[in-house]
């Protein structure tokens, strides 16, 4: 059955390879589903194990060529900045000159080095592949049907204690990262439900749709990820009550009741399998959160130690490395420990430029439902991701949360300017004769 998948996962990402350098939405899921589609291949064929980068780069690829498409076309003059951008860019910079005052400069210049292809290509050039709202649909369909096929041949490999085995010999055994499919399984089971409102009428598609989403559900469970089971039904019921709402009327309590369910069977699933319910022990919970807090406590009290100057500008990115050999874990934490208080200030400036304008597009009841449920879905990952960021990552790796904020931001910002220009256009002209005579003779 593995193998049968495999091919239709391996034709399916050469046609969205091919039709993405055309329709950057199809490019944009492309990236949203890179790192489970490599591991997904590399436990499929060997192929994929010895050139482990291919995926990686031939998505960026895709994504690069669909925008450098978009200007010869003349649909993109230039790669305009929104106002995340602006602070992104900043905290980005900052951290790469911390390197100069880092309490451990090998370790700030390797990470940027590591993490520069994946934020190059996330966080640059993804984002301008939401060029309007058919785009991002696309992108959000795509990521559905692509990313349920991907999902459910997950269900068909070898796993470990939690990840997907990758390589097992007599010499080496090599598995993936859990978190990586549980992560991309919160997208795929948030689209799918976001999505169900944007037509109620057709049964069969959201009969599907809820099965993708349980599918999404369960290779989050599987992967034992509390924590993206826990982000996916906050982020649920913070925003499907209010998209809902206003995309369908009286959806609201609807919306409520089914996040609570899927919540509460996921929940439920955990405590009747044996091999899961053990991670969900309130005992190994509160150890496992206790030591990612008490990293990010210690290195706020060595920045504290080091005097006025790292309290505003952090002890270098990456500094953790120096400490504990890995990052925190808590991305808040660790920025403020390592970019200090103006990291921390430039973090939350892209959380709430991003944030304040998508909410308030979403209040717009002149907005489309199409335009409304995926926008609500984006500002849903927007917030997966963000919670995310409080049990998992490092500020550089946290591109899936960057990359969310700069779509947002130029999404939202480019609805809005649109609002402001037909409202002008719409006022009313003064007449002539309530002119005074001066301007009229």
């Amino acid at each position: 059955m593995l193998q049968y998948i495999f091919i239709l996962v391996l034709l399916a990402t050469i046609y969205l390879a091919v039709r993405g350098i055309f329709k950057p939405g199809c490019a944009l899921a492309l990236v949203w589903s890179t790192y489970t589609l490599e591991q997904f291949l590399q436990h499929s064929h060997p192929f994929f194990v010895s050139n482990g980068k291919l995926i990686n780069i031939g998505v960026i690829a895709v994504a690069a060529l669909s925008l450098f498409y978009l200007m010869l076309k003349g649909k993109m003059k230039w790669l305009k900045f929104s106002r995340p951008h602006m602070w992104w860019a900043s905290l980005i910079v900052l951290a790469a000159v911390s390197y100069f005052w880092s309490v451990s400069p090998t370790s700030t210049l390797d990470q940027l080095k590591t993490h520069l292809p994946y934020i190059v290509g996330f966080c640059i050039i993804a984002p301008y592949c939401a060029t309007d709202e058919k785009q991002i649909n696309m992108a959000i369909t795509t990521t559905i049907y692509f990313g349920g096929l991907l999902l459910f041949g997950m269900l068909f490999c070898n796993y470990g204690a939690r990840s997907v085995i990758l390589v097992d010999t007599a010499y080496e055994t090599l598995t993936g990262n859990p978190l990586a499919v549980a992560t991309f399984g919160g997208y795929v089971s948030i689209c799918a439900i976001f999505s169900i409102y944007s037509n109620t009428k057709n049964v069969i598609g959201v009969g599907i749709k809820l099965i993708i989403a349980a599918v999404a559900l369960y290779a989050i469970v599987r992967s034992g990820s509390r924590g993206q089971v826990i982000a996916v039904g906050l982020s649920c019921l913070i925003w499907v009550p209010l998209t809902a709402q206003m995309a369908v009327k009286n959806a609201r309590l609807f919306a409520v009741a089914a996040v609570i369910l899927i919540v509460a069977g996921s929940i439920y699933f955990i405590q009747i399998n044996e091999d899961i319910s053990v991670r969900w022990s309130s005992e190994s919970m509160r150890n496992s959160q206790f030591g990612r807090f008490s990293m990010a406590t210690q290195m706020i009290g060595e920045t504290y130690d080091a005097g006025a100057f790292a309290w505003l500008f952090g002890i270098g990115n990456s500094a953790s490395f120096k400490f504990f050999n890995t990052y925190p874990h808590v991305v808040p934490g660790e920025i403020i420990a390592e970019e200090g208080i103006v990291g921390f200030v430039l973090f939350m400036g892209c959380v709430l430029t991003a944030g304040v304008p998508g909410f308030r597009v979403l209040r717009l009841k002149s907005c489309t439902r199409m335009t409304r449920v995926n926008l609500g879905a984006m500002m849903s990952l927007f917030t997966f991701q963000l919670i995310l960021s409080f049990k998992q990552g490092s500020m550089l790796g946290s591109v899936g949360l960057f990359s969310m904020a700069l779509c947002i931001g130029l999404v939202s910002e480019r609805i809005l300017a649109t609002k402001r220009r037909e409202k002008r256009v719409s006022m009313p002209m003064p007449h002539l004769h309530s002119l005074p005579q001066h301007f009229t003779s």
